[in-house]
């Protein structure tokens, strides 16, 4: 048709909708064709697309799912290269914007931990067969590959080995694999899953050495597997699945190869007919025969709970526990033999006549029992004297002489009260424990009645203590008020072995078994001290849920190493008197410390002395301040200092705080430190020293009353945050607080010092009590303070106050170095008095200085530390004071 004659034609609505075609073509052209064509080209640029963006995903998470993407043989080259052209397809916005990531650091395929190729059909032909590509050595660092529902023939097995080193899982679910060589797959694999490929015929030859130390978990089920290795080295082999094969023998030394680990076995809908041992399969659990070929059951493990044997031809049940028990159901130690079996699957086998009492009188924890479809006509009697059994299958048998007891329920199923109840009455109870209503049990009944209710109780918490890892459970049982207990008391301190006690000297209670004691979930206000020494040995202790608002006074005496007491009544004066003791077992052994969601308003100084704390979690209190000033009440500082140098993890949120004081500069002491919340104060201004704690790996400080960093900054990751901080501050702000930082160090490692020199001169005492006046002046006197202009007042001051002490030290040189007349006239109440009144004059000239507002931080606590120690040599002085009054 010519140009001229060419026409516009109006198609109908319906017909455009249908076909997806324009509304006016000229007629007559290839419209539909150039429709389809169109439409396709939609779909490959989509799936184009689809890929790329999983690509970018990849690069920044490390995962890469290409999953139902359409993808063909050979796979695309960009799956290969992730930093191929990376600048140019981001045309540099990666560079600069912090919401991206630095193109440098993105993942590469070297580094890509999972790959999903799953249902994408890649069954395109190379060499008569589909393989998938070579190119999957590129990915190092995978653990995990997903090639489920792919259609290949087979797989690359030794690039996988040499190159996939860190490979973990492989699903290679619904394929058309022919063989599988275990022994070329890394030895780093744990799970493989290989069912539903249909035709499998071996997993390598007969005698190949199969040595996969990891693996847990094996799955080739489905298939058409005739024979196994000989030999399977996995130690950890928890799971082995091969039902629905061709498998017609299983050699002993393959069972005894996976005995050690082995938990779940099967071996259904085979061919397999000769009987198999599994008596030293102790941790095995679940054995399922069901459609095999058995005439014989299987030799199993005590320990067995699950075992289907239904649709075989098993004739009897008698060599169940071949060799482990005889016929009076004991074992060859003459103690009874007794199984764990659960639930035992029999249906459709050719069990004739009756069942063996004796195997069955060993399954007292049985609770489902089906034997329908054989040829039964009456069961034992011992079956109606176990005592879990409430499930029995009987269809399909030629009963007789048990006819009248089977009844079934209008709701279906048999009345298994009944026909129990039915088949006790055709004789007594087997011999021995663990049957409904025996005498043993009768006998255990009547010796527990003598024995009081709460006694009972003690015994069996105990006991059930030592068994779960040594942990004292007493949570959760709606004790409410003070803690007292004196049965569980005298069973925690009964002495447990009276022979090995007169050994060692020391008698071993029960109580000294124990590591945990946990009683969360309660009520409970306090306990008495009593509980002290009766648990000795406890490292953890769990409070957590009550409402605990006093401790013991001997509490610190506990060597514990991590103390949970969240969501209680606990008050900063019993965290002070009870917790944080100077000097106590609690101080040099507490690792972990939380006390959130409690009543706590300030920290006490004596926390900061916890040299081996890890974890702090204040959380969640009543905290308004870190500033670092003198408590009246107690006598001592109060906020936060330098110490605690082991710290990891610091958990300040969610109190009131507006001002932090010395933590900014004090946590620069705290090398360990990874994590610092404080988000949800009332922070007004957030110190950019915070930037300079370069050892941070995580920082909130989200949720405060400040406007001057935005949230989006907040939001950020933590090196991000601390580096907004630091370009913040001036060079010489930097510079200032990096020389606090050095003097913070100094006064550490000479409190180090002063700690080491007095343990070995005082057996481990806290270095406060035994130093020495001279050593605190030689300590003041190393100090080196900043000169700048707003310390000289302090300087002249300190001059002053060097002054007065040494002349202080000066007598307590004379004193000390005189002979035994001196001695004697130094100890007379005079001579007290006067030293007493010398320390007053010190302790009250450091007060003022203390008031002085233009001196640094640094030299305040320095001066509060030696402050501290002029008051415990008062406390010294009054005390002889008082003891030569008694005198």
């Amino acid at each position: 048709m010519s140009a001229q004659h060419q026409r516009k034609i109006d198609l109908d609505p319906e017909l455009v909708n249908v076909h997806e075609i324009s509304k006016n073509v000229k007629g007559g052209g290839n419209t539909t064709r150039r429709g389809r064509s169109d439409k396709e080209s939609k779909i490959a640029s989509h799936s184009k697309a689809n890929l790329q963006h999983m690509i970018d995903q990849a690069r920044k998470s490390g995962k890469m799912h290409l999953s139902n993407m359409n993808l063909k043989l050979p796979l695309p080259d960009a799956m290969f290269d992730l930093r191929k052209d990376l600048m140019k397809l981001h045309d540099g916005k990666m560079v600069g914007d912090a919401d991206d990531e630095q193109f440098w650091s993105c993942y590469g395929e070297e580094m890509i931990t999972l790959l999903d190729l799953s249902d994408n059909d890649l069954s395109q032909v190379q060499y008569g067969i589909s393989v998938l590509d070579d190119r999957i050595g590129c990915y190092k660092s995978l653990q995990s590959l997903f090639l489920r529902n792919c259609n290949l023939d087979d797989l690359p097995w030794r690039t996988i080995r040499e190159n996939l080193v860190d490979l973990k899982v492989l699903d290679a679910r619904g394929n058309k694999f022919t063989q599988v060589p275990l022994k070329d797959l890394p030895p780093s694999i744990h799970k493989l899953l290989l069912a539903d490929n249909h035709t499998i015929q071996s997993l390598g030859n007969y005698y190949d050495c199969i040595d996969l130390p990891h693996l847990l978990q094996l799955d080739a089920s489905n298939n058409a597997l005739t024979l196994l290795p000989s030999e399977l080295k996995c130690p950890r082999l928890q799971s082995l699945i091969l039902s629905k094969n061709q498998i017609e023998y299983i050699s002993p030394a393959f069972l005894d190869s996976i005995q050690s680990s082995l938990k779940i076995l099967d071996l259904s809908e085979n061919k397999i007919s000769s009987s198999i041992d599994m008596s030293h399969h102790r941790k095995l659990e679940i054995l399922e025969l069901r459609r095999n070929k058995l005439k014989d059951a299987p030799v199993i493990n005590h320990n067995l709970m699950h075992l289907g044997l239904s649709f075989n031809e098993v004739l009897s049940i008698e060599n169940l526990f071949a060799g482990q028990m005889d016929e009076n159901v004991k074992s060859s130690a003459d103690e009874w033999f007794r199984s764990n079996l659960r639930e035992l699957h029999l249906e459709q086998n050719r069990l004739d006549k009756t069942m063996h009492a004796p195997t069955l009188a060993a399954m007292t924890n049985l609770k489902l029992l089906d034997i329908s479809h054989n040829s039964l006509e009456t069961i034992p009697h011992v079956v109606g004297y176990l005592p879990h059994l409430n499930k029995v299958v009987l269809d399909g048998n030629p009963f007789r002489m048990i006819r009248s007891a089977i009844s079934y329920k209008k709701t279906g199923g048999i009345d298994t009260d009944r026909l129990l109840k039915s088949l006790r009455c055709k004789g007594d109870a087997p011999m021995g424990p663990g049957y409904y209503g025996s005498i043993y049990e009768d006998n255990q009944e009547k010796t527990l009645r003598m024995i009081p209710e709460a006694v009972t109780e003690a015994k069996n918490i105990l006991k059930d203590s030592i068994r779960n890892n040594q942990v004292l459970n007493i949570g959760g049982r709606g004790l409410s008020g003070e803690l007292v207990w004196p049965e569980l008391i005298d069973e925690l301190n009964a002495i447990v072995n009276d022979a090995t006690a007169s050994s060692i000297h020391k008698p071993i209670t029960r109580g000294s078994q124990l590591r945990t004691w946990n009683f969360a979930n309660g009520k409970i206000s306090t306990f008495g001290d009593i509980w002290i020494p009766a648990l000795p040995n406890i490292t953890t202790l769990d409070g957590k849920r009550n409402q605990i608002d006093k401790l013991p006074d001997s509490f610190s005496q506990f060597f514990l190493k991590t103390l949970g007491l969240s969501q209680n009544c606990i008050t900063t004066s019993t965290l002070r008197d009870s917790i944080c003791i100077s000097g106590s077992n609690l101080a040099s052994s507490l690792l972990h410390l939380d006390l959130s969601n409690n009543q706590i308003e300030y920290i006490p100084e004596s926390l900061f002395e916890f040299s081996r704390l890890t974890s702090l979690n204040l959380s969640f209190n009543k905290i308004k301040t870190l500033e670092w000033k003198q408590d009246t009440n107690s006598n001592s500082g109060i906020g936060w200092k330098h110490g605690l140098v082991s710290l990891e993890h610091l958990d300040l949120s969610n109190n009131a705080i507006h001002d932090l004081g010395y933590l900014p500069l004090a946590l620069s002491g705290c090398k360990y430190l990874r994590t610092l919340l404080l988000n949800n104060n009332a922070i007004y201004h957030i110190p950019l020293e915070l930037g300079l704690l370069e050892q941070l790996t995580n920082i909130d400080l989200l949720g405060n009353s400040q406007r001057e960093i935005r949230v989006r900054v907040l939001t950020q990751s933590c090196s991000k945050i601390l580096q907004y901080l630091r370009e913040r501050m001036t060079p010489e702000e930097v510079d200032e607080a990096r020389e606090n930082h050095r003097e913070i160090e100094l006064v550490l490692q000479q409190e180090e010092q002063f700690f080491v020199g007095s343990s070995n001169q005082s057996g481990g005492e806290g270095f406060i009590e035994e130093m020495t006046e001279s050593e605190c002046l030689n300590d003041d006197q190393s100090m080196d303070f900043p000169t700048d202009d707003n310390n000289v007042s302090y300087q002249d001051e300190d001059n002053n106050y060097s002054h007065s002490i040494k002349k202080s030290d000066k007598m307590s040189n004379d004193n000390n170095t005189s002979g035994k007349g001196e001695q004697e006239l130094l100890d007379s109440d005079e001579l007290l008095t006067q030293r007493i009144s010398d320390l007053q004059r010190s302790i009250a000239e450091l007060s003022s200085k203390l008031e002085n507002l233009s001196i640094s931080q640094v030299q305040r606590t320095t001066l509060k530390k030696e402050l501290a120690m002029q008051r415990s040599k008062l406390l010294r002085e009054e005390r002889k004071i008082k003891s030569s009054k008694n005198v």
